[in-house]
């Protein structure tokens, strides 16, 4: 009995002692953040930190388009996010590609010519605007191979097409390589033969946008593609800067993420040109402009990094960006963020991987006339470079308000009606000479940077083959922004 008390009295000695070091510890740190943050603050920052998204790698890597060719020189472009049956036609096509692999019995390298002819039929390629480890590519979606993939180390794009359903043609731009893996099975091949049509038919039977080479619209040497018409629901909306310099205490939260001691040991420069430069030595740096850019460096020379995979390295990429602005404003009202480019970069002996990330506004493409939106450089898992530049567009107003399907202006009248300007930017000296210099025509929302940095609004961005770029209204053709070969980055 004296026991059950003994044990009992020291379970209440325990309560109270937990109850006072709580106390305690409230008490400290309302001393020591009289100054700094408050007890009332704390709330908000837990709910920040647990409220705040951070993407998978596979939600960000995804086709730029998938391109449905109908035969007869006839195309459309979808957006990988395009609705089809329950998820979307990436996921239908990604999932035909994996039956293909999961059922392969061979693969060999073919010749550039061989992949044109057999995708010039009624076909489909979800082509990335970047390298791809394909083995890499497979262990992240879950696709196994009963063969040995690793002849082909990286891809840019996958395809199947109607005139050869044992098929699957993998292609590397870059390198100008092209491959096929082989199915033997003949109930295999004639399962997905089936899908493949009724995959095509299916799209050529809806309300696509048809799209043909400028060769079959204009008449000139060109295999660029070119959409008849566009329509959208796309409108021009203005947005506010994520960062401010004017807001001090924001400055100083932001500015010491990048830090690994704080700003104790960081001298800080107030430019005249509308920005603020941090400086820890000459090791470290990070610019905070006024128009609400954010730029930061690290000195990696003399420095041996370890070195990381692809999904590795982006993984490590996805994670700063949680840490250094977060992924929020990127999927705020319509936007949704995306993997636009990727390349393996080199300092020293050193090897790592420059990531760009774009962004869609309600399924277009945004463009900005100069800058990044947002990019990261990584050697093994350290980030040496890291550019920002959010447009934050406001949550319902007017502006963003949904609006009903219009009709942009079809893009050979835009090069019709500007051919003029447009010789005379890109020295051609005929409508001929000047369209079969187009390497690309894309609908996209513009953010002109230099003039009218806080809107984005519906335009076509022409970009000719010797890398000038020329933007022009979507609504009325008007050249609105050009940029020079020589900056485009």
């Amino acid at each position: 009995m004296f026991r059950r008390i003994e044990k009992k009295n020291i379970e209440r000695i325990k309560n109270i002692l937990i109850v006072v070091l709580f106390l305690t510890t409230v008490l400290l740190l309302s001393f020591f953040w009289q100054d700094g943050v408050s007890l009332r603050d704390l709330t908000p920052i837990i709910m920040s930190e647990e409220s705040s998204y951070v993407p998978d790698a596979q939600e960000l890597i995804r086709p730029r388009y998938i391109l449905f060719n109908y035969g007869a020189d006839i195309y459309t472009v979808l957006g990988a996010g395009e609705q089809y049956g329950d998820g979307t036609i990436y996921d239908e096509v990604r999932s035909i590609a994996a039956e293909y692999i999961g059922s392969a019995g061979s693969s060999e390298q073919i010749e550039a010519l061989q992949y044109q002819e057999v995708m010039s039929y009624a076909s489909v390629v979800m082509r990335f605007d970047y390298n791809i480890p394909l083995v890499e590519y497979l262990e992240q979606n879950d696709i196994e191979s009963p063969i040995d993939l690793s002849d082909i180390p990286e891809m840019t794009s996958v395809g199947i097409s109607s005139a050869s359903s044992e098929n699957l043609f993998i292609a590397n731009r870059e390198t100008n390589t092209y491959y096929r893996i082989v199915i033997n099975d003949e109930a295999v091949i004639s399962g997905l033969s089936a899908r493949v049509r009724e995959l095509i038919d299916e799209e050529e039977n809806s309300d696509y946008v048809p799209y043909y080479n400028m060769s079959d619209i204009v008449g000139v040497e060109n295999d660029a593609l070119m959409p008849l018409y566009m329509s959208s629901s796309a409108v021009s909306v203005s947005g506010t800067k994520e960062f401010s310099i004017s807001d001090e205490e924001e400055l100083s939260r932001t500015a010491s993420g990048f830090f690994s001691s704080g700003l104790d040991f960081v001298r800080k420069i107030t430019e005249n040109k509308g920005s603020v430069l941090y400086m820890y030595g000459t090791s470290q740096s990070l610019i905070i402009n006024e128009d609400g850019r954010l730029e930061y460096s690290e000195n990696i020379e003399n420095y041996q990094y370890g070195s990381a995979d692809f999904y590795d390295s982006l993984d490590t990429a996805i994670e700063y960006v949680a840490n250094h602005g977060g992924w929020d404003n990127m999927y705020r009202n319509g936007y949704h963020p995306y993997l636009k480019e990727a390349f393996i970069i080199t300092s020293g002996e050193n090897e790592g991987y420059h990531f760009e990330f774009g962004l869609e506004y309600n399924g277009v493409e945004v463009e900005y006339t100069d800058g990044t939106i947002l990019s990261a450089d990584v050697y093994g898992s350290q980030i040496t470079s890291y550019k920002r530049d959010i447009l934050i567009l406001p949550e319902s107003d007017e502006e963003t308000a949904e609006k009903s399907e219009w009709y942009a202006m079809a893009p050979i009248d835009v090069l019709t009606n500007n051919y003029e300007k447009i010789c005379s930017i890109v020295s051609t000296g005929s409508f001929e000479e000047m369209t079969a210099a187009v390497r690309s025509i894309k609908f996209c929302c513009m953010r002109d940077s230099e003039n009218d940095p806080l809107k984005i609004r519906p335009a076509w961005l022409i970009i000719m083959n010797d890398g000038h770029q020329l933007w022009f209204s979507a609504e009325d053709g008007k050249l609105l922004y050009h940029q020079p070969a020589a900056e485009v980055n």
